[in-house]
């Protein structure tokens, strides 16, 4: 039987939460600046001025970010370059909860390529895709056809990745916007 913390930290694990940011808990109510010193009445021109919070960075158009992916992608000219190019990227922020890449498997010069969603908690794990219950329920129904990803023979073999190669954190659904920015690199 597993204790009640381990438990917890394997939820918080397949949740998608990999990293700790502090030593302490974060105290959402608390006010990040200091309200007096805006509420002082001698201090006019302060008080009236917007809030500019200088730590965050400008954020990019999604379509900016889309097209940063697709010359990426088509600056590559091998998949080794591509799986490189994915991991480097950072306009896609579930890169940040996944463990590791789920970029492909099986043989690159195969007939038949599948493309699935998103990787889950299994694929994650073992940085390839489809290899939990689906994966090797696949594997099953593709063996009954005469078709295997690790065969050698294009004609026998397949090619496995996903449009999206981080897992969503918790096994979410991807949203559109993961979606349109992970498919330039599956195109």
């Amino acid at each position: 039987m597993i204790s009640a913390e381990l438990a917890a930290l394997e939820f918080l694990i397949d949740a998608g939460i990999t990293q700790a940011y502090s030593d302490e808990t974060n105290n959402r109510f608390k006010p990040t600046v200091d309200l007096d010193h805006f509420l002082d009445t001698n201090n006019e021109k302060e008080r009236t001025a917007p809030y500019t919070n200088p730590v965050s960075a400008p954020l990019k158009a999604h379509s900016d970010i889309i097209n940063q992916a697709t010359e990426l992608a088509q600056s590559c000219t091998s998949l080794e370059e591509l799986k490189n190019a994915i991991q480097n990227f950072d306009g896609l922020n579930i890169r940040k909860t996944a463990t590791q890449i789920v970029f492909a498997d099986g043989n690159p010069k195969s007939n038949i390529m599948i493309i699935g969603e998103a990787p889950a908690t299994e694929e994650d794990r073992h940085g390839k895709p489809f290899v939990g219950n689906s994966g090797q329920l696949l594997d099953k129904i593709l063996a009954c056809i005469g078709l295997d990803r690790s065969a050698s023979e294009a004609n026998k073999s397949l090619y496995i990745s996903n449009i999206l190669n981080w897992r969503p954190p918790g096994n979410r659904t991807p949203t559109k916007e993961e979606i349109d920015i992970s498919y330039p690199f599956i195109k």
